[in-house]
């Protein structure tokens, strides 16, 4: 897999799509903080080996200045329950300890809210972020209405290992 490649097809789907409001969203963008991160060049793109490993090591490194760290990964090496499960393991363990979190995108498990889906659809993904960001910006988006008629077992899932803002 090419680096350069990868990163722009990321960066691509960042900016056609994560970052673009979505009417099904009532107006929000799938992300409404992934374009302020992009815009400060903020998001560091890595290509991922062992999606458990490499989590590991981040846990002991930190973001290093990053607000965003983003490892692509072939997903045809990785099956998507064994890149969730990997990520899973490490969400649980050593990046809850440290104060971080991933976000697991595979194209073999689609994720989709009022109609929208929202995966990458050609890597797979491990999006990684200070645990406090994504807490904090998820109450001030729960306090906008974001994830209004969301499937609650989606944000059961979604929240796991974090602050669930629905609960505050």
């Amino acid at each position: 897999m090419d680096l350069k490649i990868a990163r722009e097809s990321v960066e691509n789907w960042l900016e056609n799509f994560i970052e673009v409001p979505h009417p099904a969203l009532g107006g929000f963008p799938p992300c409404p903080y992934a374009r302020q991160a992009r815009l400060k060049n903020q998001i560091d793109y890595r290509l991922g080996g062992d999606p458990y490993l490499d989590l590991l090591m981040l846990s002991k490194k930190g973001m290093e200045n990053w607000e965003v760290v983003v490892y692509i990964y072939d997903p045809k090496l990785w099956g998507a329950d064994e890149f969730n499960a990997h990520i899973d393991e490490a969400n649980a363990g050593p990046m809850k300890k440290a104060g971080l979190v991933s976000l697991s995108d595979h194209p073999d498990h689609p994720e989709s809210q009022k109609g929208v889906c929202f995966n990458h659809g050609t890597y797979a993904l491990s999006i990684c972020a200070l645990t406090k960001n994504l807490d904090d910006a998820s109450v001030q988006l729960h306090k906008k209405g974001y994830y209004e008629g969301w499937d609650p077992e989606y944000l059961d899932d979604l929240f796991t290992n974090r602050q669930d803002p629905r609960k505050q």
